[in-house]
Formats: C-alpha cells, sequence, structure tokens
C-alpha cells in the first residue's frame, strides 16, 4: 500500500495533466490506466502465480524440500482439503476471535476514513489540489518505515504484540493532534505520524498466524478478519461528515479513540494467551506433535503462543 500511494500519487498529478484527450476526462484516463494494467497483473498472476511449495516449477532440490517440510511443520498448519466445522465452532468460542475481530474494524474505521479523505484532508490545510496529491508522497513513505520499523522491533524484541501496542500509540498521538492543532501545515506531523497504524496491522496478522493452528480454524481467523477490514474500509468514510470540514475533529477523536481500543483489544489477547502458555508449561511433551494431525492450538497441549 505505501508503494502503492507512493508510485500512484506521482502517477496521478501525471494523469491530471493530461487534460481531456481524446474526449476522456484525466480521472476516467486514470481509471482505463490503472484498470488495465490490474487486469494483466491478474491475468498473469493466474496463470504464473505458485499454488504449492512443492510445486515442480520451483524444481526443489532434495536438501530444499527437507527445508520446505520443517517451515510447514513451523507453521503448524498443512494444508488440507476437507472441513472441519468442529474447528469453526471452537472458533467462535474464543473471545481472542472477537477481540481481533474488533481490533480489526476500529483499525479499518482510521484506515478507510484516512485513506480515502487523504488529499480532502491535506487540502484542507491549505493547499492546493497539486500539492495535496503529491503531499500523500510522505505518506506512503511513512507507511513503508512504520511496517519496517514494526518488523524490526518485532524480530529485536520477540514481542508481537508489544510492538502494535507501540505502533498504535505512535497513530494515537498522530490522531489527537489532528484533533487538537490549528487548521494550519503543522497538522501534516499528526497526518503522517497516524499512519503507524499500518505497522501495528502487520503484527495483527503476524498474531494470527501465529497463534492459530488447524486448518479450518486458521482459515476461518483470516476470513473473519478480512470481514472486519471490509466493514471498517466500508464504514470509516462515512465518519467524515461534511458538516464538520476541514479539520474533521470529532472524527479525529473517534480514530483517536479506535486506536485506545486497539491497544486494550491487544492487551487483553496477550493476556489470555499468557496465562494459557503458563498453564500448559508443566503438561508439555519433549515429542514436538505431528502437524498432519491438524490438531488446534487448544487441542495441542504443546503448543505454545507466540506473543
Amino acid at each position: 500500500n505505501g508503494l502503492a500511494s507512493i508510485v500512484g500519487s506521482a502517477a496521478a498529478v501525471g494523469i491530471a495533466s493530461m487534460g481531456n484527450r481524446y474526449g476522456i476526462s484525466a480521472w476516467q484516463w486514470g481509471y482505463i490506466i490503472w484498470g488495465t494494467i490490474t487486469v494483466a497483473v491478474g491475468i498473469t498472476c493466474f496463470f504464473a502465480l505458485i499454488d504449492s511449495p512443492n510445486s515442480w516449477v520451483l524444481q526443489l532440490t532434495e536438501e530444499e524440500k527437507e527445508i520446505v517440510e520443517l517451515r510447514t511443520r513451523d507453521n503448524a498448519v498443512v494444508r488440507k482439503q476437507t472441513v472441519r466445522v468442529a474447528q469453526y465452532w471452537e472458533a467462535l468460542r474464543e473471545p481472542r476471535l472477537w477481540l481481533l475481530c474488533i481490533a480489526s474494524l476500529a483499525h479499518n474505521l482510521q484506515n478507510g476514513g484516512l485513506v480515502t479523505y487523504s488529499t480532502v484532508l491535506v487540502s484542507g490545510l491549505g493547499f492546493n489540489s497539486t500539492q495535496s496529491i503529491l503531499l500523500q508522497i510522505p505518506s506512503g513513505a511513512f507507511t513503508v518505515l512504520y511496517c519496517g520499523f514494526a518488523v524490526y522491533l518485532n524480530r529485536r524484541t520477540k514481542q508481537i504484540v508489544y510492538t502494535a501496542v507501540v505502533c498504535y500509540s505512535i497513530s494515537a498521538l498522530g490522531c489527537l493532534l489532528l484533533a487538537v492543532l490549528p487548521n494550519t501545515g503543522v497538522k501534516l506531523l499528526g497526518y503522517y505520524l497516524s499512519w503507524a497504524q499500518t505497522g501495528s496491522y502487520v503484527m495483527l496478522i503476524t498474531v494470527i498466524g501465529s497463534t492459530v493452528s488447524g486448518y479450518s480454524k486458521k482459515i476461518f481467523y483470516n476470513g473473519a478478519n478480512m470481514l472486519a477490514y471490509t466493514v471498517g474500509n466500508f464504514c470509516g468514510p462515512l465518519m467524515l461528515v461534511e458538516s464538520t470540514k476541514p479539520a474533521y475533529v470529532p472524527t479525529m477523536w473517534g480514530f483517536f479513540a479506535c486506536n485506545l481500543l486497539n491497544i486494550c483489544c491487544f492487551l487483553t489477547v496477550r493476556f489470555i494467551l499468557a496465562r494459557i502458555n503458563k498453564k500448559r508449561l508443566p503438561e508439555r511433551s519433549s515429542e514436538p506433535t505431528d502437524v498432519y494431525l491438524n490438531l488446534t492450538d487448544k487441542e495441542d497441549r504443546n503448543y505454545n503462543y507466540q506473543l
């Protein structure tokens, strides 16, 4: 998303300068150009994208196949063709699922609002339309930097949840500045800080990947997250009410509250799973669990939640 924002913003200025060529407006050219590229890339991926780590296209050596096998075990999930409905019900009964969905929904309320109204928010600070588009390039760069920062911090500390909390804290500060600072160019600081939430979303996906086992259960968790992601991005722009422009102060306070809510959700998830880890510690076996049994993290008493 960050790289797309950088390239897209720069390209948008060029497309805007095309004017009414061949009887087609500049905004229509944008849909034609990016739509064509999207379709071309989609077709290419459909035929060329490898769908399995054991694909013959990779021409893996025996040593590489063994590495793939070990990585599969590390992921604690093996692809299955049968659906285990019991794993769906297990997921629905876990508070963790609902907390992560609430976090994803609240996260994407801000994401959807800021993405949709990005140029409107910046132009409201006194910049013209071209400047407002060009100032999206730094926001894309900050998005990339925040994601890199989150990954780096997680690798150094081995603390997924606390890394997300740090990023949400930075984002909350940005939203607070957007809510309280005068409506001038200085607000750009808050705008760019607010994108720190992108690093948190990387950690949210990582939490699902590292704390959920069982193929059907993991699919369900990811599906629920995608549903919350979609609803959040749909409803987020609706929070920016016309009567509160150009600063949208009530909305910024709402986004600030969303960041605080996400921090609470993540810390609660960590508290729940840390208690389970502590309880299981005396029960763990020295023999690793066979991942091909397709056990869930709840069924596998050897499973250790990475937090």
